[in-house]
């Protein structure tokens, strides 16, 4: 017995000499993620990494409910483990993040998503913020289940009232888990909760919120995967600012001939980024159609950006859309650098540029795009 507790303090000394600080100041080195799934069939899970983005998952063998695999980390990680063989896909999904070291998971096949997770401060900051959350948002349930009635019921005023109560719901879990993100500027999923409840809306409002959570980040937070996230949509948001020049940029258009941004000055151009598999935005596409046949004799025209990586479905959805103005891309997904550069969070999404080719309006959907350029054409 001695021995085997001997042996067991090497390999945790051995795995604590492993770790060290990557030149951004987070903790790197090789992460063990083991664990049981009970009632699991053999097979493979898959385990996604945030941080490889489009990257294939990796294949993870389990075997009599066991797995272990071995990662590089260059920084703590934000992870997804998938059991494909479960009968109900919602239940089968585990958000985690992984430390260097050794991350132990234990869960059922039939629940994957309430797994125990341990290993690391911070997945252990991650679950203590996420259980706050989880605890108003369990408040909720029944809100839920009135609003849903009183929607079958066809009872909208009391359907307006839950919804309102539900919102607040929302609201309060949302400042919970963010209290908690600053008053751990020095964890990285302090970035990703920023992320996940500030970055995603498109107003000034929003974006200075997220910008003020960016500056109280340490130095190192703001170098991990969704700390320059955020920079990057702070840095795009100031640099696309109502009043500010549109950046410039170049893509291929279907013939592969470069087209510029720049090349469109002298119009009021509207910069329309979409993809033919967004359904928004081929939603949307009828009021731009209108908007563009109602004000292009006047001095208007679009540049179609579209954040397609198929060729085929892109050209198919021009097509049966009427989309008749020059469309451009790279084929490049959201790894596009225009993405980047405009601070594109969701599609669809738009710029409006005067002549001169400055920012005069941001996000304009039906109605309200051909207002704006009545205001302006007319």
């Amino acid at each position: 017995m001695k021995k085997y507790l001997l042996a067991l303090a090497t390999v945790s000394l051995f795995a604590a000499c492993q770790q060290k600080e990557n030149e951004n100041g987070l903790s790197s080195g090789k992460a063990t993620i083991t664990g049981t799934i009970a009632g699991a069939q053999d097979g493979y899970l898959l385990l996604m990494r945030a941080i490889k983005e489009d990257a294939e998952p990796d294949s993870v063998k389990l075997e009599k409910g066991k797995f272990s695999h071995t990662v590089q980390l260059e920084e703590p990680e934000l992870m997804m483990l998938q059991y494909t063989a479960a009968t109900n896909p919602r239940n089968a999904q585990l958000l985690f993040y992984a430390d260097p070291g050794t991350v132990t998971i234990k869960a059922s096949a039939d629940s994957l998503f309430k797994a125990e997770v341990s290993g690391g401060k911070t997945q252990a900051f991650y679950k203590k913020a996420n259980e706050k959350a989880n605890a108003i948002y369990d408040k909720g349930k029944p809100l839920f289940e009135a609003f849903q009635q009183a929607q079958l019921k066809n009872d909208m005023a009391q359907a307006q009232m839950l919804e309102m109560q539900i919102v607040q719901l929302q609201e309060e879990a949302k400042k919970a888990i963010l209290t908690e993100a600053k008053a751990n500027p020095g964890n990285v999923a302090s970035a990703l909760f920023a992320m996940q409840y500030l970055g995603q809306g498109e107003s000034p409002a929003d974006v200075t919120e997220l910008g003020k959570f960016y500056d109280t980040l340490s130095p190192a937070v703001k170098q991990s995967f969704f700390g320059k996230k955020i920079g990057d949509i702070v840095k795009a948001s100031k640099s696309t600012e109502i009043g500010n020049m549109a950046p410039d940029f170049t893509l291929n258009n279907p013939d592969g001939k470069p087209v510029s941004l720049s090349s469109l000055r002298g119009q009021y151009v509207l910069v329309d980024f979409w993809a033919s598999w967004c359904g928004p935005c081929r939603q949307e596409n009828p009021n731009v159609v209108k908007a563009y046949q109602a004000y292009k004799s006047k001095g208007f025209t679009i540049l179609g950006v579209s954040l397609d990586k198929d060729r085929d479905p892109w050209l198919e959805a021009i097509k049966k859309d009427k989309l008749t103005w020059e469309q451009v891309s790279d084929l490049k997904f959201w790894q596009s650098p225009v993405v980047e550069l405009y601070g594109i969070r969701g599609i669809p999404a738009n710029v409006l540029l005067d002549k001169e080719g400055k920012i005069i309006a941001k996000n304009l959907r039906g109605a309200d795009l051909e207002a704006k350029l009545a205001e302006v054409l007319n």
